[in-house]
């Protein structure tokens, strides 16, 4: 066999090895994926957002909030007695107390719950750490033996090549060789590319923090504290998709090709596997880990959101902050506004004469003027 013929050979038996590879069927990691949920929090606002609303609703505070606006009002009149007064400031100190505690509690299970996630990922983590070492070893392993098989066979074979001018018998055994050269580093790569996914483990642990999202029993460690299942099982405030935050995460997971492990809600295969399920028979691969990994990073994320919510009903309790809900009241306003128009015009129609001035202009729900600094609840 001539040179010309091993290099086509070995140009055809690299091809195919490229045809049948699955480097074509990578997703496009060039796509960047939008977030999940907006809970639309803006600091700068003077009005409360309507997600912050949503969660003081869900958490019980919000009247509490506005009796605590009352009584900040009552105890800056100036014909009070004094032991009225004091009365005022005592429950004033008392429902502000009793608030903050509502909020601490809530970050506090937040944390507990992050906590928990946290964990999960720093052994998922550690795990596919440890598989990526020892799958890179493999790949390593078997370039070498590429390498070295391509480097000797080739030197056989052109050493072969060399006496053919008295043993032209030698030639054949030249060219054998010379194919078993270009063959074999090919074998040697698709068994590398093989190698890529890791070794297949049997898994030995318990339930993680997605076994609950997807209706799985729960232990004591895996179980949601009941401010934070209420906030994901809850539609966002002003959302048209009628669906809760925990539907709109799970129809993001089956929807993200990065995910691989996880395309339909259907698969109880798909569930076991991502859940850790003892009843199921799955092997634990990196891209598993990954996946795993990946959908805790974004439900972490989800659940952190309710930091935001509480940071806005604690500036609205602090006075930095009115209890307006930005998008409801505003509408109000406008309404308002309109039937006032609407009644002026029909006075002017009967003759009636126009109010120029209104005595007391129309803001509904607010019960916090405009404080100094140094009368902020704090002070009081």
């Amino acid at each position: 066999m001539t040179r010309q013929s091993k290099s086509a050979a070995a140009a055809f038996l690299l091809l195919s090895f490229l045809a049948g590879s699955p480097w074509p069927c990578l997703p496009a990691y060039s796509q960047a994926q939008k977030p999940i949920l907006d809970t639309k929090t803006n600091l700068s606002s003077v009005r409360l957002s309507p997600a912050a609303h949503q969660l003081g609703d869900q958490l019980g505070i919000n009247e509490k909030i506005k009796n605590l606006e009352t009584l900040r009002l009552k105890s800056e009149m100036t014909d009070l007695k004094p032991l009225t007064r004091v009365v005022i400031r005592q429950d004033f100190v008392v429902n502000r107390q009793d608030i903050l505690e509502q909020i601490e509690q809530t970050r506090l299970e937040v944390d507990f719950t992050l906590a928990r996630i946290n964990e999960e990922m720093s052994l998922y983590t550690e795990l596919i750490e440890a598989y990526a070492d020892e799958r890179n070893k493999k790949v390593a392993h078997t370039n070498l033996l590429a390498f070295a098989s391509n480097g000797i066979m080739w030197a056989i074979a052109e050493a072969l090549t060399i006496p053919t001018f008295r043993v032209p018998s030698l030639s054949v055994s030249s060219g054998v060789v010379g194919i078993l050269a270009g063959a074999t580093p090919s074998v040697f790569s698709a068994l590398a590319v093989k190698l890529i996914e890791g070794k297949k483990h049997r898994p030995h642990e318990l339930p993680n923090m997605l076994s609950k999202v997807f209706g799985y029993p729960t232990s004591q460690d895996t179980e949601y504290p009941d401010s934070v299942w209420t906030f994901l099982n809850t539609i966002p405030a002003g959302d048209k998709s009628g669906e809760t935050r925990i539907e709109q995460i799970i129809q993001h997971w089956i929807a993200d090709h990065y995910i691989r492990s996880f395309t339909s809600r259907d698969s109880k295969q798909q569930l076991d596997s991502l859940i850790g399920s003892k009843e199921s028979n799955y092997e634990l691969t990196i891209g598993l880990l990954r996946d795993r990994r990946t959908m805790l990073q974004q439900l972490h994320a989800q659940v952190s959101k309710m930091n935001r919510l509480l940071l806005e009903l604690l500036l609205v309790m602090r006075g930095e902050k009115l209890y307006l809900v930005e998008n409801q009241n505003l509408e109000e306003d406008k309404e308002e506004d309109k039937r006032d128009q609407n009644a002026e015009i029909e006075q002017e129609k009967q003759g009636k004469p126009r109010m120029l001035d209104r005595i007391t202009p129309h803001v509904p729900n607010l019960h916090l003027p405009t404080l100094d600094p140094s009368e902020r609840a704090g002070d009081l």
